[in-house]
């Protein structure tokens, strides 16, 4: 039988690792036997959007942590729930953790992770803001860390942990935000808070994130684990406290994670490093093999307004002729949704002949036609490659006489005469959150823009061959704009499968380490 995890997130990528002595002891066999065959749940819920009569400032980077976080819990094969702002009420919350307990088993894990406002209106009492929850009565509408506690602590999960990202500043600010008092242990419990008590947890334009998030994300990801590949609480705790401090003090900024444990609870498994040098696969057969050679093409509804099309003899796919032209790239008017790195926008204008760009993104059948490999976990011929780094989808584009697409040439294409958020009705066009059922799709099933182009929003998130920087805009490149110079990550495009209705907008932007992958990055490809 198999064992549960069940991970209760409540939620809200640009420096080398910092320097720490990995775990040299392995993790024993059963436990890591345990691990494989778990079945691993997550409710993630982040709340940024606290409205200015409540008297919390509103945050920027909250719903960004939780999707990020959605996403990596994800691809370490947990089932994912996301829930925020308007969904992160605390009947809500209350009612995912009874469901939770439900679900997990006594030899599970059950894992709770929050980023939002937290702070202590009286001595002792310390709550997390909910959605909709007043500075002035958190008693009655904000989620009390020990209700909390105590809620967790019914489970019959023979684990649990929590993870508390509260108490944030405002970007660039060094007040202004409440925090927590102190906290004592809980039999059972191991928690890692961001910050300690009377301190403040810090939002970075720089990162683009929560600063303790930022680093929780490495350490699932692998940067915590041992030597095993392994990833625990203990290496986790001991490389987010660390990394977080070091971070902070470097910038002339004081914050200190702080765990509060009952360390008769003991260490357990969280995660397995996620930076592997081969592409994760499915431990299960692949139940529809995708075929080498001459792949099923998709059959596209037709599209109205569609330019001009062509066949790419090397992969099979339909390539749409782009015409030059001008278009204001960045934040649409009118849009309340956008991130900062969206501003400022500006004109942008595509010049020489135009280009081409892929109808659709890169299908599986056609990316196993010319590499040989396929390493989606969501296998079918016409879905989506995914799990594909940055140097694997360039290599992927320029074997097939093509390239990656500026982040200009991407808006443009996806935009196609639109100056709107999203070029049609969200569900027509995506596949989101909110209608994916936790998977991709198989590619050209939802409408075109105007120009013929499918899945420029929704289903994976698509490299491009930019850099990453997010005042980037400030410098109102105006013609053929191909981004900074340099950098540590690449931009992303289009939103995914599992990432909420604000990352589904044609303007925003995501980045990441060009060496990573997940089951929900793709590639589109673009050619003269």
């Amino acid at each position: 039988m198999k064992t549960s995890v069940i991970a209760i997130l409540l939620g809200a990528s640009v420096l080398s690792a910092q320097s720490r002595e990995k775990r040299i002891t392995p993790v024993d066999a059963a436990q890591r036997e345990s691990f494989s065959k778990s079945t691993n749940v997550a409710i993630v819920v982040g709340v940024s959007d606290y409205a200015p009569d409540t008297g919390l400032q509103k945050l920027q980077y909250a719903n960004r942590d939780a999707e990020a976080v959605a996403a990596e819990l994800r691809r370490q094969d947990y089932k994912v729930r996301l829930l925020v702002d308007g969904e992160a009420t605390r009947s809500r919350i209350s009612a995912a953790i009874r469901e939770a307990g439900d679900v997990v088993s006594r030899d599970g894990t059950l894992l709770f992770y929050f980023s939002g406002h937290g702070f202590a209106p009286q001595p002792g009492r310390n709550f997390l803001a909910t959605y909709g929850v007043t500075a002035d009565d958190l008693a009655l509408d904000g989620l009390s860390v020990d209700d909390l506690r105590q809620r967790i602590q019914q489970s019959p999960a023979r684990r649990k942990v929590l993870f508390i990202d509260a108490c944030r500043s405002e970007p660039g600010k060094g007040g202004g935000a409440r925090s927590f008092g102190a906290f004592s242990g809980s039999s059972g419990l191991r928690m890692l808070l961001s910050t300690q008590a009377g301190r403040i947890s810090y939002e970075s334009d720089q990162l683009q994130q929560g600063v303790f998030t930022y680093f929780l994300l490495k350490a699932l990801r692998g940067e915590a684990a041992g030597v095993d590949g392994f990833v625990t609480f203990r290496d986790v705790s001991d490389y987010v406290s660390s990394s977080v401090r070091d971070w902070s003090f470097e910038r002339k900024q004081t914050q200190v994670p702080v765990e509060v444990s009952d360390e008769a609870a003991g260490d357990f498994l969280l995660a397995k490093a996620g930076a592997s040098p081969t592409p994760r696969r499915d431990p299960t057969p692949d139940p529809t093999p995708v075929p080498t050679s001459s792949p099923r093409p998709s059959a596209p509804k037709p599209a109205s307004g569609a330019a001009e099309t062509k066949v790419n003899g090397k992969d099979g796919l339909t390539y749409v002729h782009i015409p030059p032209g001008k278009f204001t790239m960045g934040c649409s008017a009118g849009d309340g949704e956008c991130f900062p790195d969206e501003k400022p926008a500006h004109a942008v204008e595509i010049t020489k002949k135009g280009f081409w760009i892929g109808q659709t993104p890169v299908t599986q059948a056609a990316y196993q036609r010319v590499t040989g490999q396929n390493p989606s976990k969501f296998k079918g011929p016409d879905r989506p490659v995914e799990q594909v780094n940055w140097e694997e989808a360039r290599s992927y584009c320029q074997a097939v006489g093509m390239r990656l697409p500026t982040e200009a040439e991407w808006e443009y294409s996806a935009r196609a005469g639109s100056t709107a958020a999203r070029y049609a009705n969200l569900d027509d066009i995506a596949w989101y959150a909110g209608n994916s059922g936790n998977q991709t799709h198989d590619v050209a099933q939802k409408e075109p823009n105007v120009w013929g182009l499918y899945d420029m929003l929704g289903n994976i998130w698509q490299w491009t061959a930019d850099w990453y920087d997010s005042k980037y805009y400030e410098e109102r490149a105006g013609r053929n704009p191909r981004g900074p110079e340099s950098g540590e990550l690449r931009v992303l495009r289009g939103g995914s499968w599992n990432f909420n209705e604000r990352s589904i907008r044609v303007s925003s932007r995501n980045r990441l380490d060009p060496g990573e992958r997940y089951i929900n990055i793709g590639v589109r490809c673009v050619g003269e």
